[in-house]
């Protein structure tokens, strides 16, 4: 599991869990343990990102909408976070690179994909997929 710290993509992260503090065992922790945690590079606590979820979950939206479509969606809708930046936002990506007259609308062009999947890891982008919200086709094509 690479699971790293959104903002400045370390893997030196800690995260919540409950312990027994006489034999150090570790009792529990919950899936929601791994999304907040402390960053030991920022120093701060941030929110944490398992990279590997992330392209698994690209994978699967993807499968099941060719399954369902029988084609190949255009368009990622996908959760952001700047490297410099404590907010998210929903941005477009096109998986394609024709420009064309949604070309306002497109946060990013991808090659595919295989092109997405890499933006959900650290990169030399100044931004990292952190969620696929959905994947469309406008019904205007």
């Amino acid at each position: 599991m690479s699971i790293i710290c959104s903002a400045c993509h370390d893997t030196k992260v800690f995260c919540g869990a409950m312990v027994n503090p006489n034999t150090k065992e570790i009792i529990h922790y919950t899936d929601e343990a791994f999304y907040d945690g402390w960053c030991e590079n920022c120093g701060k606590g941030q929110v944490l990102v398992n990279t590997e979820e992330t392209i698994l979950n690209i994978d699967k939206a993807f499968y099941n909408y060719h399954t369902i479509y029988g084609k190949k969606p255009l368009y990622a809708v996908c959760q952001v976070r700047y490297k410099d930046d404590i907010s998210y936002n929903d941005m477009v990506f096109k998986l394609s690179l024709d420009i064309g007259k949604d070309d306002d609308e497109i946060f990013f062009y991808c090659n595919g994909i295989k092109d997405l999947k890499t933006l959900a890891v650290p990169s030399k982008e100044d931004f990292l997929i952190t969620k696929l919200n959905y994947f469309y086709k406008p019904s205007k094509l």
